[in-house]
């Protein structure tokens, strides 16, 4: 069965990496089913904080503006979300720590954590560490985290410093470039990333390539958001959909 997984909380139905985001996608239920879990990205900030956000700068999702960097802790409280129509909600700026509150609270939930890039496209020093750390020092069995990124050597790093959590590669034409084309990537990632993640149309046209070198139970896609898009990938049985509708994903044969 494929696992139906709430897309930056949901963010087509509420504010995107809310905490409200993340409690009411837990909640969604259809046919007698509920969503499996919840992505979210992350950045890092000077002062230390792992501050739950998909953009390095704040303008697009918050009140804000300028660097998630530069966020002190008094800033980073009061600043509030924006829904998908641009308008303010009563979501304020939240921290890792906070969005595990919410997952751990149900016992059965999975937590996608993506690890994002600084404004400049470049790693934040410290940030694999610092997720990796809290989900030890909260105890957080492995077995309902998975840690994604763009980037191979983040990845890497998390490999080598916390080898218990699982991985995932998301993939797309430029990083499947660096490392020699996308068969090449996949070889490189077999037996230590546990997940390979497309978005959905990019792997519509590559779907039996990468069927070959890898089963369908070990490919995640981002987001597709329509019946028809969801039925085709749940019917095609990889892992995870990480969708912006849930409420409609789970809704169809196949999900869970």
């Amino acid at each position: 069965m494929t696992k139906i997984m709430g897309h930056r909380g949901a963010r087509n139905l509420w504010a995107e990496n809310s905490l409200e985001g993340f409690r009411e996608v837990l909640k969604l239920e259809a046919e007698g089913r509920g969503v499996s879990g919840v992505e979210c990205d992350v950045h890092l900030s000077q002062a230390g904080e792992v501050i739950v956000i998909h953009d390095a700068t704040l303008s697009r999702t918050t009140s804000g503006t300028g660097d998630v960097r530069a966020l002190s802790p008094e800033a980073r409280k009061a600043i509030t979300l924006r829904d998908d129509t641009g308008a303010m909600t009563g979501n304020h700026l939240a921290t890792l720590d906070e969005a595990l509150d919410v997952i751990l609270a149900h016992p059965s939930a999975i937590f996608f954590i993506e690890i994002k890039s600084d404004d400049d496209h470049k790693p934040y020093p410290g940030l694999a560490a610092a997720v990796a750390n809290l989900l030890r020092a909260r105890a957080v069995d492995p077995a309902r985290i998975c840690i994604l990124s763009f980037d191979l050597s983040v990845l890497s790093e998390l490999h080598e410093i916390a080898p218990e959590f699982p991985l995932m590669l998301c993939i797309y034409e430029k990083n499947a470039q660096i490392y020699g084309g996308l068969e090449a990537l996949l070889h490189k990632i077999d037996g230590w990333v546990a997940y390979a993640a497309f978005h959905n149309l990019y792997l519509e046209t590559r779907f039996d390539r990468v069927a070959a070198l890898r089963a369908p139970e070990r490919l995640t896609v981002w987001t597709p958001n329509s019946a028809e898009e969801l039925a085709r990938w749940i019917a095609r049985g990889v892992a995870y959909v990480h969708t912006d509708r849930p409420d409609i994903a789970l809704a169809l044969p196949g999900a869970e």
